[in-house]
């Protein structure tokens, strides 16, 4: 990501409503924002569009969410945000080993939502 163009997320939730929910806030902070229903899509999403950052359901109805995180940080070397419905100490830790920077429980504010991207994507 450089400073002229917007940053480009690609957003993985398999509940319509809680994707569009995501997907109008994440835009009306002027990001990019592609989306999937499933581990699947977003892969053939990440294949064919180069993104930033990694905003993702970890339980998917083909798999999950720390898949697609391993998969992305190959192709891209990108932060990723967890998104779930158990934020027990087990997926947290789950998540953090697939290299996700921050685990959010649902329901997820919109502020902490900024929160974590913006830490996601400052360096350092």
């Amino acid at each position: 990501m450089n400073g002229r163009n917007p940053l480009r997320v690609l957003l993985v939730e398999d509940d319509e409503d809680s994707r569009e929910a995501f997907r109008r806030l994440l835009t009306a902070r002027r990001y990019e924002v592609h989306t999937a229903e499933d581990c699947r899509s977003a892969l053939d999403v990440a294949a064919r569009q180069p993104i930033d950052l990694l905003v993702s359901d970890i339980d998917l109805p083909d798999g999950n969410g720390c898949g697609i995180m391993d998969a992305v940080r190959r192709m891209y070397r990108v932060p990723g945000i967890a998104v779930t419905g158990y934020g027990t100490a087990d997926v947290r830790a789950r998540c953090t080993a697939a290299g996700f920077v921050a685990v959010l429980t649902k329901p997820v504010l919109f502020e902490t939502l900024v929160e974590a991207v913006n830490a996601a994507i400052t360096p350092g």
